[in-house]
């Protein structure tokens, strides 16, 4: 999951909504930490 996020906002697209918001940039990061948690959990509990 984290590197489809990384590959989408690795790309430069001009019309990108996410561009013109002033907290996506958080917003993202924010989102790939709480997978990076939600998978670290995951193994955790069934691993």
């Amino acid at each position: 999951p984290l590197m489809f996020v990384v590959g989408v906002y690795g790309m430069n697209f001009e019309n990108m909504p996410e561009l013109k918001m002033e907290y996506s940039y958080y917003v993202c990061l924010g989102a790939m930490a709480f997978m990076f948690l939600l998978m670290v959990a995951w193994v955790r509990i069934f691993l």
